[in-house]
């Protein structure tokens, strides 16, 4: 049971960890957005599946073992991936652990140096930008303030992210996407979303965000056509 556990287990964890990065890769490229039901749950999920492959590392074999030696990369393009979609503490911490538990995993993991080595180095590429993304997870500069407003006629949700990121700067962004298009899954949804405006970061306390009609939204008096 323990060698079948050990062999399975890795393949199961890397699978998973490369599960949402495949996703947004793939809405990228066709230009939508997928966003998880759950971005907290899916980084528990797959720190588990990683703590559990390095319990059984002693016993793994090998398609298993070539997968425990992957789960690092695939853990810090996990994590990159996940601090682009969600902002949250919590996640910031899950992403930290997974990655930590991974690098004991690959260190752990039998296999010649003349393999670990170039492709601990290539997991350096990942691995700096998501400890970055974790360090400002734990002390964030500035804060990202997130509305939605649906139309009056239920045909369009509007969301607008507001991110104040002090002596950096900020931003403020409205998308809009026909509530037809949306796409749920069973890790998360698709919907097909348009970028309408881009300004300056405006101070949320004085932000005003509605519909006029359902093809105008307002922003602080400022009507905004929907294309």
């Amino acid at each position: 049971m323990r060698r079948l556990i050990g062999k399975f287990i890795p393949i199961l964890a890397l699978a998973t960890v490369l599960t949402y990065p495949a996703l947004y890769i793939i809405s990228q490229m066709i230009r939508w957005s997928y966003t998880l039901h759950s971005a907290l749950l899916y980084a528990l999920i797959c720190l588990a599946l990683v703590f559990v492959a390095l319990l059984f590392s002693e016993d793994h074999a090998g398609a298993g073992r070539a997968a425990a030696l992957l789960v690092f990369p695939g853990s810090c393009v996990c994590g990159f991936c996940l601090h682009i979609g969600c902002e949250s503490a919590w996640v910031s911490h899950c992403v930290l652990a997974l990655v930590i538990v991974s690098i004991v995993l690959f260190v752990k993991t039998k296999m010649t140096w003349k393999i670990k080595l170039p492709l601990g180095v290539l997991s350096l590429l990942p691995l700096v930008p998501t400890l970055l993304m974790c360090l400002f997870g734990f002390f964030p500069i500035g804060k990202t303030t997130k509305l939605s407003c649906l139309s009056p006629d239920g045909a369009y949700m509007a969301k607008l992210s507001v991110a104040d990121e002090g002596a950096l700067g900020g931003g403020t962004v409205i998308r809009v996407y026909p509530m037809a298009t949306v796409k749920r899954g069973i890790l998360g949804e698709w919907v097909q979303e348009q970028e309408i405006y881009r300004g300056p970061w405006m101070d949320e306390d004085v932000l005003s965000f509605s519909w006029k009609d359902e093809q105008t939204l307002l922003l602080n008096e400022d009507a905004i056509q929907i294309p």
